[in-house]
């Protein structure tokens, strides 16, 4: 056997094996087995440290848990091994961007994001690359919206906005914000982009397709006008309660109707939904906790904050801020004991 039939024997195994590598990861990646990823990226990168798609894969697990800073070096590493200046390299740069904004480098995540479209190396990554763009307010499409930065917030509000008094509209946000971290005591890395639309279809046109909603891992709350002043800004709050708290819809969006500064009884808004919608079914509290798309939208926005505020009440402060940590009933149950039970019952009888 030649020396060169040898070679190309070998070259050949070799990339076999480095397919085969890709597509096992990418498999995982697809199925969201991050620990395993972990695992197994952390094997292959001992003895490939310059591997560009390994450590792309490795960062992308760490940038799509939210632990952005544990992810910008493989993200990094990724792009500059990338020799063929590929797809790699173009999501890498789409990570990146998103890492650096979440540090509130907003030149940068820009520049990254343009540079990757620039690429326009596959039509899923300039896709979420223009994305990004909208959805962090980087755009060009923002250059006429007023841009207002104030101690906590960068505001953005639209050209011709309904907002009757903006000073108004930013001094009470300002103000619900200092009110929400005094109960939750968090530390957000960056000021909350707040982008302030007119209405649904005005946001539509650039693929924003429903207001209003926050991106907590970003700082970044998109809203309509006359949106309630504290829902959005609470999911941005209690996200940084931790280190990537353990959320459930039912806990999650029931603490934003909590807080979301309006008076109206939250029991009072949910018997009127479900007369209005005719919901003749029982209500469970424990089983909507657990089956997040089980029950109508009222159960877990209006009813899930009247359960809150109750929880509050009965459990304390402190029993509350643990349980927002991590919003399983089953780490509720061994929190709260009794109190959680009598909770339950009372509240299932008033919207039974």
């Amino acid at each position: 056997m030649t020396t060169i039939f040898l070679f190309q024997i070998i070259l050949i195994s070799n990339l076999i094996f480095a397919q085969n590598i890709e597509e096992e990861l990418g498999r995982l990646y697809v199925d969201k087995k991050y620990g395993l990823l972990l695992e197994k990226t952390e094997t292959i990168l001992k003895e490939e440290p310059n591997n560009a798609f390994v450590n792309l894969v490795r960062g992308r697990v760490f940038v799509d848990q939210f632990m952005f800073t544990e992810g910008k070096h493989y993200i990094q590493e990724a792009i500059e091994n990338d020799k063929d200046k590929s797809w790699i390299k173009a999501w890498g740069l789409n990570y990146l961007a998103m890492i650096e904004y979440a540090s509130g480098n907003k030149v940068n995540a820009k520049r990254y994001l343009e540079d990757c479209l620039i690429m326009s190396s596959t039509k899923n990554v300039s896709k979420s690359s223009k994305g990004l763009l909208i959805l962090l307010g980087l755009d060009d499409y923002y250059v006429n919206f007023d841009k207002i930065e104030t101690e906590h917030f960068v505001f953005y509000f639209q050209p011709e906005t309904v907002v009757p008094d903006k000073n108004e509209f930013i001094e009470s946000r300002e103000k619900a914000f200092i009110e929400t971290n005094n109960f939750f005591n968090t530390n957000l890395p960056k000021k909350i982009d707040f982008i302030v639309w007119n209405n649904n279809s005005d946001a539509q046109k650039v693929g924003i397709k429903e207001l209003g909603f926050a991106r907590p891992e970003f700082c970044c709350i998109h809203t309509k006008a006359n949106q309630t002043i504290g829902h959005e800004l609470t999911h941005v709050i209690t996200h940084y309660i931790t280190i990537n708290p353990i959320k459930t819809r039912f806990i999650n969006e029931g603490t934003s109707v909590a807080f979301d500064m309006t008076s109206k009884s939250k029991l009072e808004l949910a018997q009127g939904y479900k007369v209005t919608e005719g919901f003749e079914g029982k209500i469970l509290i424990i089983d909507a906790w657990k089956n997040p798309d089980k029950y109508p939208e009222w159960v877990y926005y209006p009813l899930a904050g009247e359960f809150i505020k109750r929880l509050i009440a009965k459990g304390g402060n402190e029993k509350f801020l643990k349980l927002i940590t991590n919003q399983k009933y089953e780490y509720a149950k061994e929190l709260y004991g009794q109190i959680l039970e009598e909770v339950i019952e009372e509240l299932e009888k008033e919207i039974n």
